[in-house]
């Protein structure tokens, strides 16, 4: 009896191993990416925020998007603000660096996008990228800074050169972007010299320039009621769901508002594998579909007030409609999208983005970056 006990395990081991049933869903993934953003935000950089911020959902799709999968993180640093505090050099690290893009998001939505004076510490701001930051350590990992201001690099503080040392031993990419608003004479050499010491790019260019995206006569009203009944699909609980549950809805009416195409880009991220069935932390819908048992335990005075007091099996049963009905959302969502596609070869409006603005032309460096590492892009 003992034999045939051993030669069942060992005949379901062999099955195991051969059918990779120990990790089913496990994908192919390349070298991880990450990269942080380290802006001025003085008053002559106006408006650099705003597109920086309005078209974080463009850097997302194109990494998303890529073969094989990536595992990126973003961070977010400010400079030059007052409010950031003289003892921190007018430095603020808003998000190291994450997965959490909705929640960095949010907290850039925080922000005032104007202001009228700064005091930019520039050799500052590349030693907290360099130190203050949790990037990859893996040997492999592509670890890439995008800094953006204008004012003269050498005032105050530690000579940018060493940061920028400091950052080429981590393997840090330190990519520079000189503003153009009344620039003073021999402010724009320093910004090309951080590019070239930090092995990046340089650029020059105005804040301001704006681009508008030919819609083609797509559908977007349709697109966001289909979003609003997704977003009815959420059932929030812990001491942060009600929180992260408002934060989905204000970070979707932002970009609405701001940019259509960076709409698309974050729906199509959420409808992904990237986002459903990530939220167990605070969504009911999630938590049940992961660890039915959990949702027994959750503390009632966290819920919406339409379920605290269900009892366990309306509950139950109002999450498995919840998710049901989520899944046939996010299908009439990707159908809407393949829509879009067709439009755009039956309309011929592919475009090919060649304005010297600040996403455009970090995309583009981001882009080559992937490229060199491997990374086939599909977008």
């Amino acid at each position: 009896m003992r034999r045939i006990v051993i030669r069942v395990l060992f005949a379901f081991m062999i099955l195991v191993s051969a059918t990779g049933a120990t990790n089913p869903g496990q994908d192919r993934y390349g070298p991880p990416v990450d990269i942080v953003f380290c802006l001025d935000l003085s008053g002559s950089t106006n408006g650099l925020l705003v597109r920086m911020r309005d078209h974080i959902w463009d850097y997302v799709h194109l990494l998303s998007t890529c073969n094989p999968k990536v595992d990126f993180r973003i961070g977010f640093i400010g400079f030059a603000r007052p409010s950031f505090g003289k003892e921190n050099y007018y430095i603020k690290v808003f998000s190291d660096l994450t997965h959490d893009i909705e929640g960095l998001t949010n907290e850039l939505l925080k922000l005032r996008p104007q202001i009228e004076k700064g005091d930019q510490f520039v050799g500052q701001a590349l030693r907290v990228c360099a130190d203050h930051i949790s990037w990859n350590e893996r040997p492999d990992a592509v670890k890439i800074v995008f800094l953006a201001g204008n004012g003269l690099v050498e005032t105050g503080g530690e000579h940018y050169s060493k940061p920028l040392q400091t950052c080429v031993d981590k393997g840090i990419i330190v990519n520079s972007i000189f503003l153009l608003n009344n620039p003073v004479m021999g402010e724009q050499a320093g910004w090309e010299n951080i590019a070239r010491l930090g092995k990046g790019k340089y650029a020059s260019m105005q804040v301001k320039f704006e681009y508008f995206e030919n819609l083609g006569g797509f559908d977007m009203e349709k697109l966001f009621s289909l979003n609003r009944k997704l977003n009815e699909t959420y059932r929030y609980y812990g001491p942060m769901g009600n929180e992260r549950w408002k934060m989905q809805r204000a970070v979707d009416q932002s970009i609405y508002k701001a940019n259509t195409e960076g709409y698309r880009y974050r729906l199509q991220f959420r409808i992904s594998d990237l986002y459903l069935n990530k939220n167990s932390d605070w969504d009911l819908v999630d938590l049940e579909s992961k660890n039915p048992l959990a949702v027994a335990s959750v503390d009632r005075t966290t819920l919406p007030d339409s379920l605290k007091f269900m009892n366990e099996s309306d509950l139950r049963a109002n999450l498995i409609v919840c998710r049901n009905k989520r899944n046939e959302i996010v299908a009439e969502i990707q159908k809407l999208f393949d829509e879009k596609e067709q439009l755009v070869v039956d309309k011929n409006l592919q475009t090919e983005k060649n304005m010297k603005t600040f996403d455009i032309t970090t995309i583009h460096w981001l882009s080559d970056i992937l490229l060199a590492k491997g990374y086939t892009l599909n977008n």
